[in-house]
């Protein structure tokens, strides 16, 4: 601490009230420092020392110049003991005489100050501030008499929230493989009794009657499965008068076709 004042180059001494005197050695005539000592007896959270300086032509006036010891404050309780970003706390404990800052530290050892309503020497109400990593973490007080104990408070998820629940992969639908839960994916359907097969026959006439759309010529489909009806073979229609035999429409022959002409 430093005094300032006048004729204090021939300084010895200088004196704290009831808890004790500090040798020191003036440099200038107009200021002193000294190492204010401790003050162990002190039951208050606040003592008020008076102060005083000792030279060669005497003591200064007692009273004039006054210095406060504070304890260290201390927290006993946090209530709620957890809680989300913009909630409301209630801090108990001893000590709580011009709080400057209250400290959130995380549980990734970030920390953030946050807003505070002194109520008493002994309780106030902060508001857990934002940007502070979820879990188990510490509130700390801090006022001329020091840092308080480290108090243990949570942050927990704002509700609604949370973290997103994996599935276990034991739980998850398997896909191919024996034992799978679910069948392996397939291009081609097995054909059944019930499904046409897909093969070419041929007309009464002799002539090639190819399969239906989307079926490869012989053998199984390659594509999607022939769905359709199977083909029912029908006779030639004769042309009328003429004596030659007309396919039916939708029944191309492998050779050309004589087209029946009718005389007006």
């Amino acid at each position: 601490m430093t005094l300032f004042g006048t004729n204090f180059l021939t300084g010895t001494q200088v004196g704290v009230g009831s808890v004790g005197n500090v040798a020191v050695t003036p440099t200038q005539p107009s200021q002193v420092t000294f190492t204010a000592p401790a003050n162990p007896g002190q039951v208050g959270t606040v003592s008020t020392q008076p102060v005083t300086i000792t030279t060669a032509g005497g003591t200064s006036a007692s009273g004039s110049t006054l210095i406060d010891y504070y304890l260290a404050p201390a927290i006993t309780s946090v209530v709620p003991a957890t809680g989300t970003a913009g909630d409301q706390i209630t801090i108990n404990g001893t000590g709580f005489v011009n709080v400057d800052t209250v400290t959130f530290t995380d549980s990734a050892a970030a920390t953030a100050t946050a807003v505070f309503t002194p109520i008493s020497a002994t309780q106030l109400v902060a508001t857990v501030p934002g940007g502070l990593a979820t879990g188990a973490g510490t509130i700390t007080l801090h006022t001329c008499g020091g840092n308080s104990n480290a108090q243990v408070f949570t942050i927990t998820w704002p509700p609604g929230t949370g973290h997103r629940q994996h599935e276990p992969s034991s739980r998850r639908p398997r896909i191919g493989g024996t034992g799978g839960d679910v069948p392996p994916p397939s291009a081609v359907a097995a054909p059944s009794a019930a499904r046409a097969r897909c093969r070419t026959s041929a007309g009464s006439n002799g002539q090639s009657v190819p399969p239906p759309a989307g079926c490869a010529p012989s053998g199984p489909p390659t594509g999607r499965p022939c769905a359709h009806v199977p083909h029912q073979e029908r006779p030639l229609d004769q042309g009328p008068g003429s004596g030659e035999r007309v396919p039916p429409r939708g029944i191309k022959g492998s050779g050309p076709v004589p087209v029946h002409q009718r005389s007006v």
